[in-house]
């Protein structure tokens, strides 16, 4: 066993030398040693020599090993012979800090009160009772009214600035009576054209529509339904129902041009 030992150490030394010298010295000594001791192990078998023959097995292990080694060494080789440089990650410290960019905030201004204007509130006009100049070429509403509730066999003056509207018993075309709620037919009575209408409010969809009659009848008398009135004063006015109780009362919001 020791001379076993030390043929293997001396094969392993001589390899080791040639792999030092070159991969490819090593890898064609251990295909000529392989082929050799292949040869040899089938002589040694045939004359019925198992020491011998285990010796050249032992042989090519250690040889087969070098070999290998050789082998992978060559096909593991970078082609260009040189490595890829690793780009280091920087640090957190390293890394630049992206600029924030810097908004400028104007500051509000609060514009002079113009001379001769109110400078509270409540000097300014009441817009529901006194007249709206034109605004971007609508005429704005001179009068508005919400919830205006009209009694059976009274009557409305849509013209008049008075809190109450004129609001006066019976009908009579002479005293500027515009809207009368009437017991029998039609239960609302006007002095000029009425028009049967919706949308926006607005006097000039009053004034261009050419659908118009003379009297506003029971069946049109429904919640959210829009009357254009032609007043005693030659104005229009956009009644839109909110509540109507035959024989009782007549609820509308209205404006007047």
């Amino acid at each position: 066993m020791s001379t076993v030992a030390g043929v293997v150490g001396a094969v392993a030394g001589v390899m080791q030398w040639l792999t030092s010298a070159g991969a490819w010295a090593v890898v064609a000594v251990g295909l000529a040693g392989l082929a050799a001791a292949c040869w040899a192990l089938g002589w040694l078998w045939m004359q019925r020599r198992p020491v011998l023959a285990t010796l050249v097995v032992l042989f090519l292990v250690v040889l087969s090993a070098v070999t290998g080694a050789a082998t992978d060494r060559i096909v593991g080789r970078d082609p260009a012979g040189a490595r890829t440089p690793v780009a280091a990650t920087p640090s957190p410290e390293d890394r630049p800090t992206p600029a924030v960019p810097t908004v400028a905030i104007p500051t509000p201004t609060r514009s002079a009160t113009p001379t001769g204007g109110p400078t509270d509130p409540t000097d300014a006009p009441d817009p529901s009772t006194s007249a709206s100049p034109t605004s971007g070429g609508v005429k704005s509403p001179s009068r508005t009214g919400e919830g205006v509730t009209l009694s059976l066999s009274y009557s409305l003056d849509l013209d008049s600035t008075a809190p109450n509207w004129n609001v006066q018993y019976g009908y009579s075309s002479g005293q500027g009576v515009d809207v009368h709620l009437s017991r029998g037919s039609p239960p609302v009575r006007t002095p000029g054209d009425v028009v049967v209408i919706d949308g926006t409010p607005s006097e000039s969809a009053c004034e261009t529509s050419v659908t118009r009659q003379n009297e506003i009848l029971s069946e049109q008398l429904r919640t959210g339904q829009s009357f254009c009135v032609r007043t005693t004063e030659r104005r229009w006015a956009w009644l839109t129902v909110k509540r109507y109780e035959p024989g009782k009362t007549l609820t509308f919001d209205v404006i007047v041009w």
